[in-house]
């Protein structure tokens, strides 16, 4: 059994979601993870900017 099947029951009761994530040695990124990594900065800004705080969600 591998991690995201040992873990699959937990992410869905708990509403979450496994993203993998893969970069190569030379630490370039596919235009994918570039595009998570620009959203993930979006929610992060605007959570951090909003009065009052919030909870992150990653999920549209």
């Amino acid at each position: 059994m591998n991690k995201v099947d040992k873990h699959a029951k937990a992410w869905a009761e708990n509403q979450h979601v496994f993203v993998p994530f893969v970069f190569d040695t030379f630490g370039s990124l596919a235009p994918e993870a570039i595009q998570f990594l620009t959203r993930v900065q979006r929610v992060i800004h605007n959570s951090c900017s909003a009065s009052g705080g919030g909870v992150l969600s990653l999920v549209d």
